[in-house]
């Protein structure tokens, strides 16, 4: 399914904690690496989403070549492919609060931004806020039409139970679905680029800020 994993980086050198604390600078960057670790599920998620995915595409395509026939095979199929919407459910949820606990820590950054006295990297700081927020968004809009796609493929599934249910009923619910599936893509794919966007932004952030640091995906 979609990437959306924030990039993880480890600071190398000690934050310059001495008895005035720490700057503002470095406790950005704190806020910004627990906003990371907030979103730590969300891969692990993802590569369970993406396996029920392969497994609905083959159940998807088995019942629509089945249709409507009354044969044991074909409601075993639609039983499967339920339970495999509602695994596919739960995991959204899963998904959609880990990314809310993130956005509230990223919240916290504002404090410590107003602070930072190099005006540049003030600014390079809000930028990574700013586009944090954009993501946020999308993942939002991604989220909704994954809803709505689901929804629509169970009402597909119980359609096509109903025996008296017309075939144009069917084919034009069956475009539904897939219209739905598309409009999710298009916003998985700008989640992806707000992604990779906030990641590039942030470690420009970092390395002005005179931080050494190792990047890596968790």
């Amino acid at each position: 399914m979609y990437k959306k994993i924030a990039l993880s980086t480890a600071l190398l050198l000690c934050l310059l904690s001495g008895c005035f604390g720490p700057k503002p600078e470095e406790e950005v960057y704190a806020v910004f690496e627990d906003a990371v670790k907030q979103e730590k599920t969300l891969f692990e998620e993802a590569k369970a989403l993406t396996a029920l995915e392969q497994e609905n595409a083959q159940l998807y395509d088995s019942i629509l070549q089945g249709g409507q026939e009354d044969s044991d095979q074909v409601k075993g199929t639609v039983e499967q492919a339920l339970q495999g919407l509602k695994e596919r459910t739960n995991i959204l949820a899963k998904e959609q609060t880990a990314l809310e606990k993130a956005r509230s820590k990223m919240k916290e950054a504002d404090q410590h931004i107003r602070k930072i006295e190099d005006k540049k990297l003030r600014k390079q700081a809000e930028k990574v806020v700013s586009l944090y927020e954009e993501r946020f968004t999308a993942f939002v809009h991604m989220h909704e039409a994954y809803g709505k796609a689901l929804a629509s493929e169970e009402k597909l599934y119980g359609m096509l139970q109903t025996k008296t249910e017309k075939l144009k009923t069917i084919t034009d619910q069956v475009q539904e679905v897939n219209g739905l599936y598309a409009d999710m893509r298009t916003n998985n794919e700008a989640f992806n680029q707000l992604t990779q966007q906030y990641n590039q932004e942030k470690v420009r952030f970092y390395k002005q800020a005179n931080f050494r640091i190792e990047e890596k995906i968790k």
